[in-house]
């Protein structure tokens, strides 16, 4: 088997090939080479000129022009597809045929019944949900398997500029919101486990888009309520209450825990009494990126672990992609 060292990383001895040439592609190849893997081959449209930059900036021997042809002739262990959701199930059923490790970026599709009509097969599929693999949310994991049940609440305000296809009801605003959504979807139930439905309301009427509430519960009690309030002045923002302490992802890449409140009397200069949040701990995302997009260097190990016929604990899998889209559907549409 060919095995290098790219860029003072040992290689692993094992092979990839990406499919798809754009901006999270480059993500994943550099966090691919930090963990040791070689990437062997790549693959994107006929005559991609980003496909050949791509291929010399990191030092890949093969470009296909066609996607379909190098998962099925070239010599790999895994294969990374990073495509859109129109375009990524005709070619993960092709890598499948192969029974190999494969790494599918989210959301896979649009529709539930789309991804779940999928056939089985022994390959194992990882789902690019890389906040899982983020050490600031394995943090609030551990907040929430330390309590019974907890409250948690996730804002979703993505902006959309006038220009954008989030307008009306449209197939294009359903497909735009959604791959804003399922992000949070899929953390939540990370989080949380199984997620329920108990009530969906839109919260603004007359707005070109419209504002969204939905409450969800967990199968072991946890309340989860999820803000699509697109368009709004805030930030994307975790928030998970139990026993009177609270964990705080605002962004997600940073985690504040809290414990109790200082309580601050009024004086002459501000007469009225404060109620400030006492804060116990803080962490950042960066500090564990390995210099990679947060989240790809461990979901790269974790692909590591798969083709090594080690345990991943922690990525998301064709079940969980469906169920969150399912989830999205009810939020979004």
């Amino acid at each position: 088997m060919h095995t290098k060292s790219i860029r003072g990383t040992r290689s692993v001895g094992y092979s990839v090939c990406v499919v798809g040439a754009g901006p999270m592609a480059v993500n994943h190849i550099r966090a691919l080479n930090k963990v040791g893997f070689t990437v062997k081959h790549i693959g994107a449209s006929v005559n991609s000129r980003r496909a050949q930059q791509v291929a010399k900036q990191f030092d890949i021997e093969h470009v296909w022009p066609d996607s379909g042809e190098m998962i099925e002739k070239a010599d790999w262990d895994a294969v990374v597809l990073v495509t859109p959701p129109e375009n990524t199930l005709e070619i993960l059923k092709r890598a499948q045929r192969r029974e190999r490790p494969i790494l599918v970026e989210k959301p896979v599709a649009l529709r539930a019944a789309e991804l779940e009509a999928l056939s089985s097969s022994s390959a194992p599929v990882l789902v690019g949900y890389n906040r899982r693999h983020y050490n600031v949310v394995r943090q609030a994991a551990g907040f929430v398997e330390k309590r019974n049940a907890c409250l948690a609440t996730f804002q979703i305000p993505q902006a959309f500029g006038n220009d954008s296809p989030v307008r009306g009801t449209s197939a294009a605003e359903y497909a735009v919101k959604t791959k804003v959504a399922i992000h949070f979807i899929d953390l939540a139930r990370s989080l949380l486990g199984n997620l329920h439905p108990v009530s969906v309301t839109e919260t603004v009427t007359g707005q070109a888009s419209p504002s969204r509430v939905m409450v969800t519960k967990s199968d072991r009690g946890d309340v989860c309520v999820f803000h699509a309030n697109f368009n709004a002045s805030a930030n994307f923002g975790v928030t998970v209450d139990a026993d009177g302490e609270r964990v705080r992802l605002e962004p997600i890449e940073r985690v504040a825990w809290f414990d109790g409140l200082e309580i601050v009397e009024p004086t002459e200069a501000v007469p009225i009494r404060q109620y400030a949040p006492v804060e116990t701990y803080r962490d950042f995302e960066q500090h564990y990126s390995e210099g990679c997009k947060p989240g790809l260097y461990r979901q790269a190990q974790a692909l590591l672990d798969v083709v090594s016929g080690r345990e991943d604990r922690y990525s998301a899998t064709v079940t969980d992609a469906v169920e969150a889209l399912r989830l999205a559907e009810r939020l979004v549409s």
